[in-house]
């Protein structure tokens, strides 16, 4: 991909400037037309594959809504498109038509065991001992329990002269 000094973003010509990161980039524009992928019986694969990304796409954001502004605090740049691929996943293991299929989070939530919404520093790296979490057998649900005092036992970010803790409660219906 190649990257660009200017500042702009948008088209211009058969070019498509938008910044990733810290970095301008920009790139041809290219494909098919959306109405040649909606209409041509050689793109139903595609539009199957468009129609189950939409859908991990929305879940991964009511996810990083439910976790709300903190989530700034703590992720990196790759939270949304890490999330999204995970719940991608989810679907593909699914039963049913591609493209029909739903997010079976009781099935196939072991595939969001372990992840991590910074790769550079973990959620537990946060706190020091005394945290549990504990999975329902249904997994279905989940319970981080802490028994700590916040003055004492949470590390916070270097420099910082104050944080905030933040306990969220979120439920994902079944996609």
């Amino acid at each position: 991909m190649a990257t660009t000094n200017n500042s702009f973003h948008g088209p211009v010509g058969n070019f498509s400037f938008y910044k990733l990161g810290e970095k301008n980039m920009v790139r041809t524009k290219g494909g098919a037309s959306k109405k040649t992928i909606q209409n041509s019986p050689s793109c139903v694969r595609i539009v199957q594959s468009n129609v189950e990304f939409g859908g991990a796409s929305s879940i991964s954001t009511l996810l990083r809504r439910a976790i709300g502004k903190q989530l700034k605090y703590f992720s990196d740049t790759n939270v949304c498109s890490n999330l999204t691929g995970i719940f991608r996943k989810i679907i593909g293991l699914g039963s049913g038509v591609p493209g029909q299929r739903i997010l079976d989070l009781s099935t196939h939530g072991a595939l969001l065991e372990g992840f991590e919404f910074n790769t550079h520093r973990t959620l537990l790296d946060c706190f020091t001992p005394n945290l549990m979490l504990t999975v329902s057998e249904e997994r279905d649900g989940a319970l981080l329990q802490a028994k700590f005092c916040p003055a004492k036992n949470v590390l916070a970010p270097a420099g910082a002269t104050s944080f905030q803790i933040v306990h969220t409660v979120l439920s994902v219906p079944r996609y």
